[in-house]
């Protein structure tokens, strides 16, 4: 008996992945996909459709954040979902966020035209301006799943252009003021997984051809304010200074 994996379809993978670095492309082999921009919806329009010729169901929340829905046997089951992102830095490669994104599809195609039954319902989420680099910060999609934003955070992040988070929601249709409808219940989702390229060089110097990722580096972001008063190094005496 062949096993699951051999049924995935390189050939549609590699042509989907080929289809979709052309959007956005500027130079050869470097693309730019800002979220909200012309490029960036067009790219996930584009997977739109390959969600749909896989069978899925699909639809929009009101961030702008694509799903593909199958679903399992058990349709009050907490949801096993896997994605990705396919917004881009500027001049971005063509597999960050695209194989996660991509990889899931075909993973979920393979799985409804073998007709494998599985309890739980597959989703595969598509989440809007995961780089940081228009509106100054990253994972936003992601953040407006989790309920990690808040109305007033779509009037303060700002693009270079000075515009808002939520005036570029509404360019393409979505409402912010129901930012709330897009959080979702942790006791919806059973887990969630995502395939990505590596960003390093050790899977690829040893010569291993996947890896998987059981810790992760958490940064914490403070804004300080440190007060002191400014003297000259060489005149004002130790016990006079006020250093910051």
């Amino acid at each position: 008996m062949s096993r699951i994996s051999e049924k995935v379809n390189k050939t549609r993978l590699e042509k989907h992945l080929n289809e979709l670095a052309q959007i956005g492309t500027e130079k050869e082999g470097l693309r730019t996909r800002l979220p909200y921009t012309k490029a960036e919806r067009e790219a996930v329009n584009l997977v739109q459709r390959y969600m749909e010729e896989a069978g899925l169901k699909t639809y929009y929340d009101q961030f702008g954040n694509l799903f593909g829905r199958l679903d399992g046997l058990d349709v009050d089951a907490p949801v096993v979902m896997t994605g990705s992102h396919v917004d881009t830095v500027i001049y971005g490669g063509a597999f960050d966020g695209a194989v996660g994104t991509l990889g899931a599809i075909e993973a979920i195609q393979v799985i409804k035209e073998n007709n494998l039954s599985h309890n739980h319902t597959l989703e595969v989420g598509v989440f809007v301006s995961e780089e940081p680099v228009r509106f100054g910060a990253g994972t936003l999609g992601s953040k407006a799943v989790v309920g990690d934003f808040t109305i007033e955070d779509l009037d303060r992040l700002r693009d270079i252009e000075g515009i808002t988070l939520a005036q570029a929601l509404r360019q393409w249709g979505f409402d912010p003021v129901q930012l709330e409808t897009v959080k979702r219940d942790p006791a919806t989702l059973k887990c969630f997984i995502e395939l990505h390229i590596e960003q390093s060089v050790v899977l690829e110097n040893k010569k291993i051809p996947i890896g998987v990722v059981d810790k992760i580096a958490a940064p914490t972001n403070l804004r300080l304010t440190i007060k002191g008063r400014a003297g000259h190094a060489g005149a004002t005496p130790m016990d006079l200074r006020r250093d910051a």
